[in-house]
């Protein structure tokens, strides 16, 4: 599960290389949260080349990869290497054109915008 001041690996190539948790967005009261969800983060590193991003900035991202085992309705579990996030806008559609990496279905299946950037889908 991923709480606040958990590292994410960003996983786009919006220019920054790790991020951390800062807030769960959604209920006030929830702490956790899992695939598919919505989080604040603080940016940590960056590359300096592309500069899109300072760090320290606060950004929206979707959580799209945890270490923690993820069960589907039909009893098939996922779990990744990593923590990863994507970095959305206010409207949730994701900053850049290039997503790096698998993306679990139900992200998709969430948020529409990041249908259209994925690779590579895990149905």
């Amino acid at each position: 599960m991923i709480l606040t001041s958990t590292l994410f690996k960003v996983s786009d190539n919006s220019g920054a290389y790790t991020a951390s948790c800062v807030k769960v967005l959604g209920n006030l009261r929830r702490k956790l949260c899992k695939i598919g969800d919505l989080v604040l983060v603080s940016i940590k590193t960056i590359n300096r080349k592309k500069m899109r991003y300072k760090k320290g900035m606060l950004r929206l991202g979707v959580v799209v990869r945890t270490k923690k085992k993820f069960k589907r309705n039909k009893g098939v579990f996922l779990k990744f290497d990593e923590n990863a996030i994507i970095m959305v806008n206010r409207k949730l559609a994701p900053v850049t054109k290039k997503i790096k990496g698998p993306i679990p279905f139900e992200v998709c299946f969430r948020y529409k915008y990041i249908a259209t950037v994925v690779y590579s889908l895990i149905m």
